[in-house]
């Protein structure tokens, strides 16, 4: 294998750069360092920290921190070499140039990762798991990454395994002895067992989504006729004047959108223009926009005025958002109400009265009621997802037809789904699955 480097900290002006060397001939860095004293370096010992020259050309250009990491208990499994340098990204490139001499080439994105799982340090869902937590945007994804790279998904898939093994024992049997006389009680265990690695899949499935959500967030468009208060909502949700709100009716010509957490549930705000007959093409095209961000929106506020009955501008756009997830926000509820109209929820931009409840029901309407109190293994790729929809799709197939006339078919599925669950530890693979899955991964991990 060659011997790839890489920055693993963004390359720029910044206190340190630190670069990760990997690979079989890593410690071939050695002709690249200097003791203090001037004398030559050459002895590397496992995690121990060095402060010593760096040579670019043989003459010193750094003086640096090198950690050694030898094999197999690095983070690759290989020979690793770590190196600070002070963050002048010149510096940097020059010590690149050197690393090419070695004959070291630039690291693949997430080719570190990637080596760790082939050579046994993490499994394949790990693997991925270091991806995700990377990119976590709430502390509810933050630690299922976690828990995935701690390998709590292989665990339960030990499990699943272990099931499906114990049917298809049953079944092979009478695949292979034909003669053998299958009884009821055998059928029914079988069955049980199904009904069990069923019910597992899915709550695993159903709550795909709502990871899902707490990962990456959920967009949440807020719409309604002109004037009914959707920017000083926005402007009281973010807690920030966002939006200009005035009396005029088609203020808001293109939408505005802010980011904020409920709970742990990062939802993107976007008010959008006033929907009604245009007055003029500008406002019509931010008219335009606000049908595109309700069809892309997870959850739409629809938002009416307390204080006015419903038109027929209303009224369109409740058949406007029929299809989608809405909440129906009554707003200006500090002044008298003369809505005839049941809303979900009632509140106030003025005095904030309601907006917790607001907020409360759009998290329980994207994650479902008690969903923080849950604590169990949850799917947190959609490779993972589909593979386990797949599995479930196949299993519940053989619940509903379990007779002993289609063994040696129920034996094959059962055998396809055995290789589906190894696929997702990597136990098997493909160069193009791996491919697949590291190129998403960032440069130096």
């Amino acid at each position: 294998m060659d011997t790839i480097f890489a920055p693993i900290t963004p390359v720029v002006n910044s206190a340190v750069i630190v670069v990760r060397v990997s690979g079989p001939t890593a410690t071939d860095v050695y002709t690249l360092l200097r003791k203090k004293s001037g004398e030559c370096f050459k002895d590397f010992e496992h995690r121990k920290v060095y402060h010593l020259d760096f040579l670019y050309n043989n003459n010193p250009i750094d003086d640096v921190l090198v950690y050694y990491f030898k094999a197999p208990n690095s983070y690759t499994g290989e020979d690793v070499i770590e190196i600070s340098f002070h963050g002048n990204p010149k510096i940097v490139s020059m010590a690149f140039s050197e690393f090419k001499k070695l004959g070291f080439r630039f690291a693949e994105p997430g080719e570190f990762t990637k080596r760790a799982f082939l050579n046994g340090k993490i499994d394949l869902s790990q693997a991925e798991a270091v991806n995700e937590l990377i990119s976590s945007k709430s502390e509810f994804a933050v630690m299922r990454s976690f828990e995935q790279l701690k390998g709590n998904l292989r665990e339960d898939l030990i499990g699943f395994k272990d099931n499906l093994l114990d049917i298809l024992s049953v079944v092979e049997v009478f695949v292979d002895f034909p003669d053998e006389d299958i009884d009821e009680e055998q059928i029914l265990f079988c069955k049980e067992k199904l009904s069990s690695i069923l019910d597992n899949l899915l709550v695993l499935l159903d709550n795909f989504n709502k990871v899902k959500y707490l990962k990456s967030g959920i967009s949440v468009s807020i719409i309604g006729k002109p004037n009914v208060g959707k920017s000083s909502l926005l402007n009281v949700l973010l807690n920030e004047n966002r939006a200009i709100v005035s009396d005029i009716p088609g203020t808001t010509r293109d939408y505005i959108e802010g980011m904020i957490m409920i709970g742990d549930l990062p939802v993107k705000f976007i008010d959008t223009a006033g929907i009604r007959t245009a007055d003029s093409s500008i406002e019509a095209f931010g008219i335009e926009k606000s049908f595109e961000r309700v069809k892309d929106a997870d959850i739409v506020l629809l938002v009416f005025d307390v204080s006015s009955k419903l038109s027929d501008e209303d009224y369109r756009l409740l058949e406007l958002v029929n299809d989608k997830k809405i909440i129906v926000v009554g707003n200006k509820s500090d002044k008298d109400k003369v809505l005839d109209y049941n809303c979900d929820v009632y509140v106030s931009s003025k005095t904030k009265e309601g907006i917790k409840a607001l907020q409360d029901i759009i998290y329980k309407s994207a994650l479902g009621v008690d969903f923080d109190k849950i604590n169990q293994t949850f799917l947190i790729t959609e490779r993972h997802f589909s593979t386990f929809q797949e599995v479930y799709d196949i299993l519940f197939a053989l619940s509903s037809n379990f007779d002993i006339e289609r063994l040696d078919l129920i034996s094959i599925d059962l055998h396809y789904c055995l290789d589906k669950i190894t696929e997702i530890t990597g136990q098997k693979y493909t160069d193009e699955l791996l491919d697949n899955i590291f190129s998403k991964f960032c440069i130096g991990k």
